[in-house]
């Protein structure tokens, strides 16, 4: 039972209390930090517990090394967001207002708004995440495989990126808000987005087959660290 519960309910409920967490939060500056911090305390005890690898079950001091990385890797992310904001913000919002842009959909529901500003940035990063791969120069201006070092999977490793990268990866969704003015919707992208990218990594069997056609999990995203 607890491996079907694994496979084919965890990760729509995670995406829905995460969500449902920032709906209800979508001003405070703590919702996006203890939702994170959740997701992460409810893998890792399953992990530890529950994993689809037991090899891949990683040690105290490897966990706090993750941990103390992504850590680092957060507060950068902060100041990359500052970076973008004071460097894109004006020149994108005058684009958009030159060429009658001002075309978002503000008036819908606040969550289908989340929903296009994911699917919208994830066609930006896909593009970017295909050229760290597919070009040797990309690769390594990026840093992108400092988070390709790890081989055992675990939802920590989620987090653990060069912090060069993160220019990258903060880009698409940097455009996607000021080119369009999107608002408030982008930062319930953003807490989707992490939610995701933290189950992708997580060393459990949650494999639904569904949830593939529209979002990464685990048994693509295993692949793509081999």
């Amino acid at each position: 039972m607890i491996d079907s519960f694994f496979k084919f309910a965890l990760q729509p409920l995670l995406v829905t209390g995460a969500l449902t967490i920032w709906y209800f939060n979508q001003t405070s500056p703590v919702g996006y930090p203890i939702t994170v911090v959740t997701i992460l305390v409810i893998l890792g005890v399953a992990e530890h517990w529950w994993p689809r690898r037991r090899d891949w079950i990683q040690h105290w001091q490897e966990r706090a090394r993750n941990i103390t990385i992504a850590v680092i890797v957060t507060f950068v992310a902060v100041f990359v967001v500052m970076f973008y904001d004071q460097a894109m913000r004006e020149p994108l919002a005058t684009l958009r207002t030159s060429l009658g842009l001002d075309i978002w959909p503000h008036h819908w529901p606040v969550l289908a708004q989340v929903f296009m500003v994911f699917f919208a940035k994830e066609f930006i990063w896909y593009w970017v995440h295909r050229s760290q791969h597919r070009w040797a120069p990309v690769w390594r201006a990026s840093g992108h495989g400092a988070h390709h070092s790890f081989k055992r999977l675990a939802a920590i490793n989620a987090g653990v990126d060069h912090p060069i990268e993160l220019f990258f990866i903060v880009l698409a969704a940097a455009l996607v808000e000021f080119f369009f003015g999107v608002g408030i919707a982008v930062a319930g992208a953003a807490i989707l987005s992490v939610t995701l990218a933290t189950i992708a990594h997580t060393n459990l069997d949650m494999n639904t087959r569904v949830i593939g056609w529209f979002f990464t999990t685990p048994r693509y995203h295993i692949h793509h660290h081999s």
